[in-house]
């Protein structure tokens, strides 16, 4: 791992040179290697960023372009995969939907005679829900733990290349996907699952305890799947690009806007 510390002495004065004020320094913690080129990127805090090669030059910012998209790209994309993924597999269970699918199963083998065609949709609706939903947290998973592996990777080895740079993009986009998908399954069986749960509570004898647990049980996972009114305005701009993104069948590798985003921070000469 990289720190301002290991620098040269001549990478440290090419930086100080473009220093403004008291700003602080950071140093992305691997070196990136572009067609046989190395590279630092070197954070200004708070709004600052330069590229310097190896032995201390400082490029035109046209020359470097795409290593500042390369190296922000794999650290904001290492970052997601490990910290945003392992919140989201901690979230919603594979063995609470699991759990979801045998409870259903349960309660269609008891009152499968009773549904009428709106109810036998709600109930398959449902079920495809949850089993959407293990697939997809399955894929959010194993983008998670190669994050940590990518992460582990780049501090080990200080490099950060091509081939990495589109294996965290391809991972973070097959997270984000799963996730846009199990939330959007999860809005759009809402009014379904009520319905559903209103049948059952309708339908359960009193006396028959074992079946009012299971259907506690069914309830308690419905209130922690997604809807509408638990969206804040964080979550409902998640969406909105995601959903702008799965209309156009983009990645992340497509999204607009990062480029200028990036110009505006570099301090390579133009």
């Amino acid at each position: 791992m990289i720190e301002v510390k290991d620098l040269p002495q001549h990478v440290l004065d090419a930086i100080h040179k473009y220093k403004k004020g008291n700003e602080s320094i950071e140093v992305f913690p691997a070196m990136i290697v572009l067609n046989g080129q190395k590279y630092y990127l070197v954070e200004y805090l708070p709004s600052g960023q330069i590229i310097i090669t190896k032995d201390g030059k400082v490029p035109r910012f046209q020359e470097v372009e795409y290593a500042f998209i390369l190296g922000n790209r794999v650290n904001n994309q290492v970052q997601t995969l490990v910290n945003v993924g392992w919140k989201w597999s901690k979230g919603l269970t594979i063995w609470g939907f699991k759990s979801v699918i045998k409870i259903l199963e349960y309660f269609r083998s008891k009152l499968e005679e009773k549904m009428d065609r709106e109810i036998e949709g709600c109930f398959n609706q449902f079920l495809e829900v949850a089993k959407l939903n293990i697939e997809k947290q399955y894929q959010i998973k194993e983008a998670y733990l190669v994050g940590k592996k990518i992460r582990k990777e780049l501090l080990e080895s200080e490099i950060v290349d091509e081939q990495m740079y589109h294996k965290t993009t391809m991972y973070t986009d097959i997270m984000l996907k799963a996730s846009y998908f199990q939330n959007q399954s999860q809005i759009q069986s809402y009014p379904c699952r009520v319905k559903l749960l209103r049948f059952l509570a309708s339908n359960i004898h009193p006396f028959n305890l074992y079946a009012w647990v299971k259907l506690m049980l069914l309830y308690y996972h419905h209130k922690r799947m997604l809807n509408e009114d638990k969206m804040d305005s964080e979550d409902r701009e998640s969406m909105r690009i995601l959903t702008e993104m799965m209309e156009r069948n983009n990645t992340l590798l497509d999204f607009e806007g990062y480029e200028k985003e990036i110009e505006k921070v570099a301090r390579n000469p133009r």
